[in-house]
């Protein structure tokens, strides 16, 4: 009988192997679901990640002895060094290019900007009025204020509010980890919620949902320090957070629900602790309600959580369709979007950690990451849009804590099969060596990805913003004219504050006139990118300007201005008017008889966003005249809208043709003047398009329609 083959491998190098493994397996699948392309590698990913998820726990049945994650200990200096490192490296990643990526100023974070100032400097006390405003967050208007007064009011200083609020957070939250881990897991928790793309973004001027991480963490680090140590003064602490969070950011609003199910926790699962601990929730509760007590009466008089939730709520939608479809759908495009947003290696060990993690769900310190992560998705799949990350922000403390769960119990429990100093060196080394290329693939998805994408540029409000800080340059004796694109704008009006009497609302149907502005006035027009047609008129009306144009970082011109020196406008004929156009009848109904609430000659067709009269209620216009041909030959006349309105376009005929949404017209024309018609209808488009383009014998692209060309107004 023949002696059985000795195993070749150690016991730490079979269990590397098998780990290895399962990560090689899961690392295939993440790559294979980026083939978006084609279904068949789409199927090939998921097929891998679930041997991934079968083999891991085959290989690695749960080890309820293990108490690592609440006993293991650390050198408290040792620890500090890497809290220091970690936060260092979360703060380079939060306050890197604060001011340049991206360039913009969304529209949002200004009107809080706005609404500050108005707290500072014109004594605006918001309260419950707050909760019914565009950004319907009381906590945010207050918090800005008091950041513009230590720090000034500049775009620069108000960049590193972001920076700070979103640092605040994550360091409150490992706070709260080491509230029920040690210190090792806590800080591989913190170094992935540092280096996290979907939550270092927040801190770079997009919206303020970093105050979702923030009030969580002011709640959840005194509620579990009081929970341990049994001191109620800390409960009244943690209610008061979990209460003044509900006039923050809305997904706040599921915070409540986690703290209500942890003291189910500790109800059903851990009696005596609980009979220790019955003050401290008794007195959370009492001051969490006290706190809340104005929001609750509001919500109970307008009948609703807030005043966008109505808006966001995916409840509108599945109860229109009577389907749960549209839950369903959220649940996929959230998947869909934390695959696209996380490094390949989180996303790798998230789906891997959530799986090793859930078979201990029944113990405490699992308990708490679980059901966090699944409690503050709530937001994103009850929105509207599953996919949108401001709105599940409050699951990436917990994602990252599934995460280091996964590799904190997989490296103790390797450590225990006593590898040699050698291995345990290299193995090691490659660990670190994984977690810089998630710090590095965050880093480049972000700031050479992200901030340079068409979405990120205009959801910054990129060409607003420099129409501010255009005009914020300008002498103090220019008066600036703006399109209501920018006249108004949230952004426009921060970067101009506190000089909003020079702006002036443009409307071609009545240029300004020098002699209404002081003496040695300067004009400046600024437009956006559908109306550089405009700017042949000004320079006809207002001879001698300087014209200049404004890329974004995409390379698209979205902004032209046009500068008119006193010098040059003191030339002018007294009150210069315009002596061509169209004749527009402006009504509600499409009843020829109504009485126009509106007649007036409009020098252009040429309007954009609401420059049009009365925009947002049902328009029916007829604009008509004449316009001269300067040759004979083919000409094509076009009108741009938006998709809700309609229109016909006549020349020199009397039978009326179909409205369209794309109005055209073709035929050949002698030298001379011709009779022009235009009706116009639209049921009510809270924004509006009419861009009258024209190609003449010749030509070969169109343009906007020329004021020259138009007949004299009568």
């Amino acid at each position: 009988m023949k002696p059985s083959k000795p195993n070749t491998f150690s016991p730490s190098a079979n269990f590397a192997l098998k780990l290895l493994l399962i990560l090689s397996l899961g690392a295939t699948g993440q790559c294979l679901l980026a083939q978006t392309e084609s279904g068949l590698p789409v199927i090939g990913g998921l097929c891998l990640y679930t041997l991934a998820v079968i083999f891991l726990l085959q290989f690695f049945p749960p080890n309820h002895s293990t108490k690592f994650l609440s006993t293991e200990t650390m050198n408290t200096k040792t620890e500090g060094l890497f809290f220091l490192f970690i936060l260092a490296l979360g703060l380079f990643l939060r306050a890197y290019g604060a001011n340049r990526f991206p360039s913009g100023i969304f529209v949002d974070r200004a009107e809080v900007a706005c609404g500050a100032l108005q707290i500072l400097n014109h004594h605006w006390q918001p309260f419950l009025d707050a909760l019914n405003l565009h950004v319907p967050e009381l906590c945010i208007y207050y918090t800005v204020a008091g950041w513009f007064k230590l720090f000034g009011t500049t775009p620069e200083a108000f960049a590193y509010f972001d920076v700070s609020l979103s640092t605040t957070g994550i360091v409150l939250m490992y706070i709260a980890f080491r509230q029920w881990m040690s210190p090792f897991p806590a800080l591989l928790a913190f170094f992935f919620l540092a280096v996290m793309r979907c939550n270092f973004a927040f801190a770079h001027q997009l919206y303020f949902q970093s105050q979702t991480v923030f009030f969580m963490g002011l709640t959840l680090a005194p509620l579990l320090y009081a929970l341990r140590v049994h001191k109620p003064v800390f409960a009244a602490l943690a209610g008061l957070a979990l209460g003044t969070g509900l006039y923050a950011y809305q997904s706040f609003k599921a915070v409540p629900l986690l703290v209500a199910v942890l003291m189910l926790f500790e109800i059903f699962r851990e009696k005596e602790r609980f009979e220790k601990n019955k003050e401290a929730w008794a007195v959370l509760w009492i001051v969490f309600t006290l706190a809340a007590m104005p929001f609750l009466g509001w919500v109970f008089q307008n009948g609703s959580l807030g005043r966008r939730d109505a808006e966001v709520s995916i409840l509108v939608r599945i109860h229109s369709e009577n389907s749960l479809m549209p839950f369903l759908e959220n649940i996929r495009d959230m998947a869909r979007m934390f695959y696209s947003v996380l490094d390949n290696e989180t996303g790798v060990i998230l789906v891997l950690g959530l799986f090793y993690v859930l078979r201990r769900i029944m113990e405490k310190v699992f308990f708490i990451a679980l059901t966090g992560f699944g409690i503050m998705s709530l937001p994103g799949i009850l929105s509207a849009s599953g996919d949108n990350p401001g709105r599940i922000l409050g699951m990436t403390p917990f994602i990252a804590c599934l995460c280091s769960f996964c590799l904190s119990d997989l490296w103790i429990r390797w450590k225990t099969t006593k590898p040699s100093p050698l291995f345990k060196r290299s193995v090691l080394s490659l660990s670190l060596l994984g977690l810089a290329a998630a710090g590095f693939e965050n880093y480049e998805g972000y700031f050479l990805v992200q901030a340079n994408s068409i979405d990120c540029v205009a959801d910054y409000s990129w060409s607003e913003s420099q129409t501010g800080r255009f005009i914020s340059l300008l002498p103090v004796n220019t008066e600036c004219f703006l399109t209501t694109s920018y006249y108004g704008h949230p952004t426009v009006m921060y970067l101009t504050y506190p000089h909003g009497d020079r702006l002036h609302l443009l409307d071609l149907a009545h240029p300004p006139q020098p002699d209404s502005f002081p003496r040695r006035s300067d004009f400046c027009f600024l437009l956006n990118e559908y109306q550089s047609g405009v700017l042949p008129f000004l320079e006809t009306f207002y001879p001698g300007g300087k014209v200049e144009t404004f890329r974004n970082p995409l390379g698209n011109i979205t902004l032209s201005t046009y500068t008119v020196p006193a010098s040059v406008l003191e030339k002018l004929a007294p009150n210069p008017v315009a002596e061509k156009g169209l004749e527009g009848f402006y009504r509600h109904s499409l009843d020829g008889k109504e009485t126009p609430f509106l007649k007036r000659w409009d020098p252009l067709l040429d309007f954009s966003f609401r420059d049009l009269p009365m925009t947002g209620t049902p328009l029916f216009i007829h604009w008509t005249g004449q316009f001269k041909a300067p040759q004979a030959g083919l000409y094509h006349l076009r009108v741009m809208m938006v998709a809700a309105a309609s229109g016909r376009i006549r020349v020199d005929q009397k039978e009326k043709t179909e409205y369209t949404n794309n109005p055209d017209w073709e035929g050949s024309l002698n030298t001379g003047w011709h009779q022009f018609d235009f009706d116009y209808q639209d049921s009510g488009s809270s924004v509006t398009r009419v861009e009258l383009l024209w190609m003449p014998p010749g030509a070969h692209q169109f343009e906007l329609m020329p004021n020259s060309v138009f007949g004299r107004i009568k």
